[in-house]
């Protein structure tokens, strides 16, 4: 740990500092304002006294004054953790920082491995904490001055989650598809794509609607969020082309008996020919080949 610390010298040309508990000063200790950097007995003492000691005095004596330093202990259990009911050891992730030692103990009736002054060592999970689906680790400890600091862990214990996407589909590029997740033991699941696809109304939803961005096959992921172990499903998506579709040049004609039409499609099995007349398509609208025999009201 360290400490910025700033003296003031008036007359004298200059100050030292010094620290009798095997500190040091950075960049200098002759600078008036400065870094201490605590020795281990600082730290393990929370306390500590630097002297300012004036220099280019003339014919003065030195004069000395002094700086007490106290240090404000910090403690951390580690972060509140999700496990399975499967699990039976968490491991422990324990941090003091300006005190002497901690002890572990729990609101369960696991037990502390290899033992309860161990900041990282593993908390092996009892029946009773799995039944009841919550424990409490509270890391405990005193300062040299008698003051006591606890910081708590809250593990919560859950039965494996499972989640199923929708099955493998395709879609066209202009078009959209509808995806089904279903999730259990879990608070929600998750949409992701590999590539840039969209999923609305977000991707948080179970049921989302899936715009593809680019042709190809995107992977498209569904994981829990929420659960002890947060597993996933893989679906692949086939985006095909957009269909085309050429109706052929404009005519001009003075055929009353028919116009031949010649059609041309992409990306699709085939076209039909509607028109804004009253005319009859033949073989059929449905042959990209055709012959429109105009009415009399055309």
């Amino acid at each position: 740990s360290t400490a910025a610390i700033s003296g003031t010298v008036i007359t004298a040309t200059g100050g030292i500092w010094s620290s009798s508990t095997g500190g040091t000063f950075s960049p200098s200790d002759t600078l008036l304002s400065t870094t201490y950097n605590m020795s281990a007995a600082d730290s393990a003492n929370g306390v500590m006294t630097l002297v300012l000691t004036t220099t280019g005095n003339g014919t003065c004596a030195a004069l000395k004054d002094s700086l007490r330093v106290t240090v404000i202990p910090s403690i951390d259990a580690g972060p509140d953790t999700i496990v399975c009911n499967t699990a039976d050891t968490i491991p422990l992730d324990g941090f003091v920082e300006n005190l002497i030692g901690a002890q572990w103990t729990t609101s369960g009736t696991g037990t502390f491995v290899p033992d309860d002054s161990t900041m990282n060592g593993s908390y092996v999970l009892s029946a009773a904490d799995i039944i009841l689906g919550t424990v409490d680790l509270y890391l405990a400890t005193l300062d040299s001055g008698g003051c006591a600091f606890r910081d708590t862990s809250t593990i919560t214990i859950l039965p494996p989650s499972s989640v199923t996407a929708a099955p493998d589909t395709t879609t066209c590029v202009t078009g959209t598809k509808v995806l089904t997740g279903t999730v259990t033991n879990a608070s929600g699941g998750l949409w992701t794509s590999l590539n840039a696809g969209i999923f609305l109304p977000s991707p948080d939803s179970l049921i989302v609607t899936y715009t593809p961005d680019t042709v190809g096959v995107d992977t498209v992921i569904f994981s829990a969020v929420g659960s002890c172990n947060n597993p996933s499903d893989t679906i692949f998506i086939t985006i095909t082309p957009g269909p085309t579709v050429d109706a052929g040049p404009d005519q001009l004609t003075c055929d009353t008996f028919g116009v031949s039409l010649s059609g041309a499609v992409t990306g699709a099995t085939g076209g039909i020919w509607t028109a804004n007349g009253a005319g009859i398509f033949t073989p059929g609208a449905d042959s990209l080949n055709t012959t429109y025999i105009p009415s009399a009201a055309d």
